[in-house]
């Protein structure tokens, strides 16, 4: 998982569908990501595993949890797809937050199941301390102006 900027097209948190069960009576997916968390402004995407029992699937947003992905503030998907991607709002830093959906998926007959994981989300840190850092920046520019000034008018 990477906590700087994001290339173009980067991911910084990967979801693998590795497995559908259809014999449990939840249809469980079992799910493998690459970090424990889901931080603000990273990217995360959602993917199946060959041999998983998954053909395709997409994810809606369970009632009163919180939007935490900008990708969702339009209409759900409204198709199954093979890949899907989004990124995570900023949050604010004394904020943690659970994304609860649900994943709709099809197996490999074309039967039809839905599983409920959760997602942790958490304050984005850095663009506090970038705001931090500018301000520091500001502050030591424009006291050595000031005295600057001092000494050559003197």
């Amino acid at each position: 998982m990477s906590f700087g900027e994001p290339d173009p097209g980067a991911v910084d948190l990967q979801i693998t569908i590795v497995k559908g069960d259809v014999k449990d009576p939840k249809h469980t997916l079992t799910l493998r990501h690459s970090g424990s968390h889901a931080w603000g402004l990273m990217k995360v995407k959602w993917v199946i595993a060959p041999g998983s029992n998954v053909e395709k699937f997409f994810i809606t947003r369970k009632r009163d949890s919180p939007q935490v992905f900008k990708f969702y503030d339009t209409p759900p998907w409204p198709f199954y797809r093979h890949t899907g991607s989004a990124t995570v709002k900023n949050i604010s830093p004394e904020e943690e937050v659970e994304y609860i959906y649900a994943i709709h998926w099809k197996d490999t007959k074309g039967d039809t199941y839905c599983f409920d994981p959760k997602i942790a989300v958490k304050s984005n840190t850095k663009d506090d301390l970038d705001l931090l850092v500018y301000i520091l920046y500001l502050i030591l520019v424009t006291v050595s102006f000031l005295f600057r000034k001092k000494f050559i008018y003197k």
